[in-house]
């Protein structure tokens, strides 16, 4: 290990490195009461008088005295010290050295780094002490993550989150409520849901798990002709809920899944099929609980190109290992590739993905890999309804 003798300036970045990394941790604890010091080895790996005459011999003297230039204590106490070793150089008498710099708390590490010349915190350390006040006196779950997540919050979001905190604690039963009931005051509904993970790492309850279910539910559209033609004006679009229990007009030979609802409601017709909307991810699971989707002799599904569509693939046939797949491959991304986008509906560019989608083919993991490549890519998503759904139908009606 290579010996080092620090000057006040290169302490002084080394306490700013440890301040800026620290801080929160550094507020939690005494927030709590408890000590939180800080440590900048002044002389590493100097452990003996041979190793200064070695590799240090030219810069001792005049590093002894930029030290004690600065007139800082030499003895434990509060705020900012150096602790003193002692070492016998060049055969000469035992003399004290500066060994570390020490720092009780972060409000003196922070005057250290002022005196020493280092970068001070960017950090409003005042608001943050305000901030940890608030979260610890309502008990709430606070280390460093949750105070940084906290403190970037505006003020007005901070205010939220603290009554939303008061009243979970008024309330430790919220089954009787789904989300969008939440008589949370001053609280909007989808400003809660975007800060559920925070809300659970500083109560320590899952409130997704706790409050009322929303029965899920899927939209179809029936599309076969002899059904269509029926009398008395058969019914065209439908839906089906979790949990209840009915019979559909007609068996379904085929079942196709789309994402996007005009590729539902205007698909074409075709013999023994019905197309449900998917909804995404979230609403696999529950297509494969649906006997007549379950049972159909062929299950379709067609999504977007993007990585999120081939990832809604993969989990589908993972609760449905029978279902195929229409314009997800090479072929028709090649085909439509004017269609392409690389950009989402705020312009804002859409990124690459690292997920492994082990139950793709090896047709539709082709195309995968061409839009969620981490390097260059034509175009990262081409969106269902943009083509042709007579084309689609020809497709399923060939199947």
């Amino acid at each position: 290990m290579i010996p080092r003798l620090l000057n006040p300036a290169e302490a002084g970045s080394r306490l700013a490195a440890q301040v800026k990394d620290k801080w929160a941790a550094a507020i939690c604890a005494e927030t709590r009461g408890d000590p939180f010091p800080f440590q900048v080895p002044l002389s590493p790996n100097v452990t003996s008088g041979a190793i200064v005459e070695r590799h240090l011999l030219a810069s001792w003297g005049g590093w002894r005295a930029e030290w004690r230039r600065l007139g800082l204590p030499t003895s434990e106490g509060v705020g900012c010290w150096v602790t003193e070793s002692t070492l016998s150089v060049a055969r000469g008498e035992a003399v004290d050295f500066p060994k570390t710099l020490h720092a009780s708390d972060l409000e003196s590490a922070v005057a250290a780094v002022s005196v020493l010349g280092g970068e001070p915190t960017r950090t409003d350390l005042a608001r943050a002490r305000s901030v940890a006040k608030h979260l610890h006196s309502r008990k709430a779950g606070l280390s460093p993550s949750t105070l940084k997540k906290a403190i970037a919050l505006s003020e007005p979001d901070l205010r939220a989150l603290l009554g939303v905190l008061d009243w979970l604690a008024d309330h430790p039963d919220v089954s009787a409520w789904s989300i969008r009931q939440l008589p949370i005051p001053r609280v909007h509904t989808k400003w809660l849901d975007k800060r559920m993970s925070l809300i659970r790492d500083l109560t320590g309850r899952d409130l997704k798990s706790e409050l009322r279910k929303r029965p899920t539910a899927v939209h179809l559209t029936y599309i076969d002709p002899v059904y269509l033609a029926g009398p008395d004006r058969p019914r065209k679009h439908d839906s089906w809920t979790a949990g209840d229990s009915h019979d559909i007009p007609y068996t379904p030979h085929t079942v196709l899944v789309v994402e996007n609802r005009d590729c539902r409601v205007f698909f074409p017709e075709v013999s023994d099929t019905v197309v449900v909307e998917g909804g995404g991810a979230a609403a696999t699971a529950l297509l494969a609980e649906i006997p007549w989707v379950r049972d159909a002799e062929r299950v379709v599904y067609w999504g977007d190109m993007d990585a999120d569509g081939y990832a809604i693939l993969d989990q589908f046939r993972a609760a449905l290992p029978k279902a195929t797949s229409i314009f997800m491959d090479v072929f028709t991304m090649n085909r439509y590739e004017e269609q392409g986008v690389s950009e989402d509906k705020d312009g804002i560019p859409l990124k690459p993905s690292q997920r492994k989608l082990g139950l793709l083919t090896e047709e539709e993991r082709a195309a995968y890999d061409m839009v969620a490549t981490a390097g260059p890519a034509r175009f990262r998503r081409i969106e269902q309804e943009k083509l042709p759904i007579q084309e689609a139908a020809a497709i399923l009606r060939a199947i």
